[in-house]
């Protein structure tokens, strides 16, 4: 009844805005095209991240900050854009459960409240609903995309239908403050709960009471639905946990999670659930309660945590403003999400700054470098000439080894030589008073005899012999006088020798001296301490080329913001333009119509007249004719 006095009416039926496939991945998974990188809002410190919400398809995190919320890829970390949120806060942010919508619900206390509907891909608006008089506390946007549920301090629970924003139904049966709100996955039930413990599940499509489940002694505060829609989990200030099956309301499970109350929990799409409560830790369980793993690095105590499903990662914000990324699997912090991301043009001026100290502190590390290297080329030059130096004094200390190998040789072969010559010498001087005497003895025979020519050829061989035993005596008398002067030569050749290779292998001792103390002394700790310079300065240089690409970055990022102002501008300014023109047609439409019903009313009075006429023509013809 609409009030006392009213006729029952029938309850407004709205048709599926979407078709409802659980648990199914869409065939194309909605991730939001290129969005400009400013934010809506600069705060000067970061606000706590009351809602978080992550997609169910995509590695995409959606962050409620101060009158925006914020897109992070969970994959990368890096920030996508921002949604304007100009109503207050979020309290609320869910992903529908295909993931092609993100709900934003919130507003200022005491003030306002509203809700927002984005398309996640184009990130255009398309729904702006409930426009409460106090800040909705909880909401959820239903399966099929038709339905959407606000509660809040007004304690009162209503669906209003997406695509006409009526009001179809309210359900005023909580006692306090309802807290948080949960369609199934399915979106046939519907849950609710509030400040005084209160949880209540609803059949969405009719409002009609389906389940009223007793157990929790104080607020409330979180609700979460296995992806099957046949468990629902609760979480509360009294610090514990529970899970309902959805057929008689049997409580299943509960533990205690979290001593001093929880504030968040998600069931991940394999089943376990991830919670945070009112202490510096996120916890991991089964669903019989059994504690599976901590993450630890919070700053303050857990406000919201989700579980993202397409990354294996877990994050949590807090009260000091921080969003934790943690690693499902072994629990391992990666970073943190900020809430308050700075403006292009001062992100850009930032990165500027370092990169100018980057610069300013390579500069005199470029200079080092090219000192230490001029240094070092000069060592290196020095330790060339010392290289061939002991190169050449090799080779003259091997070439006069193989000169006192040569002359040694020589001097011992002249020695043989002399030695059977003098050995021939003393054969032949040992003959010739023999062979003298014999040819003698001949020639005085033949002397005697001077008829016989035998004994004269006699002594005339033996004379000859005689003369060539004397002239071979003196030669081989004259050659070792010869070899002996010659060996004279030949030792002071070798004994000159000798001493050139004792200096020369003085030199070479000193040389290789010189080699080493240029090598470990002079080179080594100048060519260590350029590679470490090198180092630094190559360190310093990667930073300022990444730095280089952010600013290019940043550059890009701005003119494109630019851009896409421009074009929203010119969009809007051209949908103005379609308006005005509706306006004036709609003017012209009605004053069309306003005319045509005055021509219509004028054509109907002369219709009239013209009848009058015609029936009084008719009588004076007809009166005529009777005379």
């Amino acid at each position: 009844l609409e009030n006392s006095g009213s006729v029952a009416m029938i309850k407004k039926k709205v048709a599926p805005a979407t078709t409802v496939n659980v648990g199914v991945r869409p065939s194309e998974v909605a991730y939001p095209l290129r969005m400009s990188l400013q934010p809506h809002f600069q705060s000067a410190k970061p606000g706590i991240a009351k809602a978080i919400a992550t997609s169910p398809w995509a590695a995409l995190t959606a962050i409620g900050a101060a009158k925006q919320i914020l897109l992070y890829d969970n994959a990368s970390s890096q920030f996508l854009g921002a949604l304007p949120f100009e109503s207050g806060r979020a309290n609320v942010l869910r992903f529908s459960p295909n993931g092609e919508l993100l709900l934003a619900a919130g507003g200022r206390q005491g003030l306002l409240g509203k809700v927002f509907i984005w398309n996640v891909e184009t990130t255009e608006l398309v729904s702006e609903l409930a426009e409460e008089t106090d800040t909705i506390l909880a909401a959820d946007i239903s399966a099929d995309h038709g339905l959407v549920a606000v509660g809040g301090p007004q304690k009162m629970l209503r669906i209003v239908s997406t695509q006409t924003d009526e009001l179809l139904y309210e359900i005023k049966k909580h006692t306090d403050w309802i807290t948080a709100i949960a369609f199934s996955p399915d979106g046939v039930l519907l849950a609710s709960a509030d400040r005084n413990g209160g949880l209540m599940v609803w059949e969405a499509g009719t409002g009609n009471e389906y389940l009223s489940l007793a157990g929790h002694g104080k607020t409330i505060t979180t609700l979460a639905w296995r992806a099957d829609a046949n468990v629902l989990a609760s979480g509360s200030d009294d610090g514990a946990i529970k899970l309902w099956e959805m057929e008689r309301g049997k409580q299943i499970k509960s533990w205690a999670a979290h001593g001093r109350g929880v504030n968040g929990i998600d069931f991940g799409r394999s089943g376990q659930l991830v919670s945070v409560g009112r202490e510096a830790v996120v916890k991991l369980w089964k669903q019989d309660g059994k504690l599976i793993r901590q993450f630890k690095g919070l700053n303050e105590f857990g406000v919201s945590v989700q579980h993202c499903d397409e990354t294996n990662r877990v994050l949590a914000s807090d009260f000091s403003g921080a969003v934790h990324l943690f690693e499902s699997g072994d629990g391992k912090k990666i970073g943190e999400l900020s809430t308050a991301p700075r403006p292009l043009k001062d992100e850009l001026a930032s990165v500027k700054v370092r990169l100018n100290k980057v610069i300013e502190k390579a500069q005199p590390l470029e200079k080092n470098v090219s000192a230490v290297t001029e240094k070092l080329q000069q060592l290196q030059q020095q330790l060339a000439v010392a290289i061939q130096d002991r190169d050449q004094t090799n080779e003259t200390l091997q070439t006069l080894q193989l000169t006192v190998t040569s002359t040694d040789k020589q001097i011992q072969s002249a020695r043989s030589d002399r030695a059977l010559w003098q050995q021939e010498l003393t054969g032949s001087q040992n003959s010739l008073p023999d062979v003298e005497q014999a040819a003698q003895s001949a020639q005085a025979a033949a002397e005697r005899l001077p008829g016989d020519s035998e004994l004269q050829e006699l002594a005339n061989k033996l004379q000859e012999k005689l003369d060539a035993l004397g002239s071979r005596a003196e030669s081989l008398d004259q050659m070792i006088t010869q070899s002996v002067a010659g060996d004279e030569q030949l030792e002071s050749k070798l004994s000159t020798a000798r001493e050139q290779i004792g200096e020369q292998t003085q030199k070479l001792q000193i040389a290789g001296e010189t080699i080493k103390e240029l090598q470990e002394t002079q080179i080594a700790p100048v060519e260590k301490r350029k590679q470490k310079l090198a180092v630094n300065l190559d360190q310093l240089k990667d930073r300022a080329a990444r730095l280089r690409k952010k600013v290019e970055f940043f550059e890009a990022e701005i003119e494109f913001d630019s851009l896409l102002q421009a074009k929203l501008n010119e969009l809007q300014a051209a949908k103005s333009v379609v308006a005005d023109k509706n306006d004036v047609l709609n003017a012209a439409k009605a004053e069309l119509e306003k005319a045509q019903a005055h021509h219509d009313a004028k054509m109907s009075s002369r219709d009239q007249a013209q009848g009058q006429v015609q029936r009084h023509e008719a009588e004076l013809m007809k009166m005529r004719s009777k005379k």
